[in-house]
């Protein structure tokens, strides 16, 4: 009995080694870990940061996505013990796949801290999912400023592929390394209309204070008018009536006519 127990005990102890051996051993591509349905929850509970890319053979955009994915795998490895980059062939993993309801090759997940964070749908060029990859490990606010700046950056590169073909491949590059230009000049705009505005204000107010009457010479404002009390107003009548009876007086008194010359010799 005692000899049972203990054959039963070592072929667990055998079982548990060969798949903690087999789940260790993931191989590599290029610097992309291949994983399978016996390795993909060691993986991600190994690295805290982790984009799995779930492809197909077949698939032309997973072909294309290659060069640049595993280039920043290898750069990934240098630069961060924490983030990696894996990949999953769908066709072959079909559980795996199921799973984590993937319908469309290529599809990137990243994992965070062992748990499903979300679906990467940033750029697929050299440096995109290094930087998408960084910004995971930046605090709250400054990790989602980043990764909206990457979106952005996505999209204007898609538009300007689209209207620049290949055969303008150094216009190309240089619009497209005059993105952070084109990022602000939405805000000039914005901001210019404001400017003028506080500009138009402080001109109204600068005309408004020199249409006020200005000070006389030497310093000293002009003192008011006294205002005149009840007993001024009368004198004020007196003093005119008493000018009006002197006029009519004087208008009536006739005026002395001048002697003759003869009346002078007599006299």
């Amino acid at each position: 009995m005692l000899g049972a127990m203990a054959m039963l005990l070592r072929v667990a102890i055998l079982v548990l080694a060969l798949s903690v051996a087999s789940a260790a051993n993931v191989p590599i591509e290029n610097g992309v870990y291949k994983l399978e349905k016996d390795t993909f929850d060691t993986m991600v509970n190994k690295y805290p940061l982790v984009m799995v890319k779930f492809y197909a053979p077949w698939c032309g955009h997973c072909k294309a996505m290659v060069p640049a994915y595993e280039k920043d795998a290898r750069k990934l490895k240098t630069i961060s013990e924490t983030a990696r980059l894996a990949k999953v062939d769908a066709t072959a993993e079909k559980a795996l796949a199921e799973k984590f309801e993937v319908t469309g090759f290529p599809t990137l997940l990243v994992f965070k801290g062992g748990e499903l964070f979300g679906t990467y749908s940033g750029g697929r060029d050299k440096g995109d999912f290094v930087a998408y990859m960084q910004s995971m490990s930046y605090p709250a606010p400054i990790g989602l400023i980043v990764r909206g700046f990457l979106a952005l950056q996505s999209v204007y590169k898609d538009f300007v592929r689209l209207f620049l073909p290949v055969q303008l491949a150094p216009y190309r590059k240089l619009v497209l390394s005059a993105f952070p230009v084109f990022l602000v000049l939405p805000v000039v705009f914005l901001m210019f209309p404001l400017v003028l505005l506080c500009r138009r204000g402080k001109g109204e107010s600068d005309r408004g204070r020199s249409a006020q009457p200005s000070k006389r010479s030497g310093g000293r404002s002009s003192s008011p008018v006294p205002k005149r009390g009840a007993g001024d107003k009368a004198s004020a009548q007196a003093e005119g009536q008493e000018g009006d009876s002197v006029a009519e007086a004087a208008a009536a008194t006739p005026a002395a006519e001048p002697k003759r010359e003869g009346e002078k010799k007599e006299d």
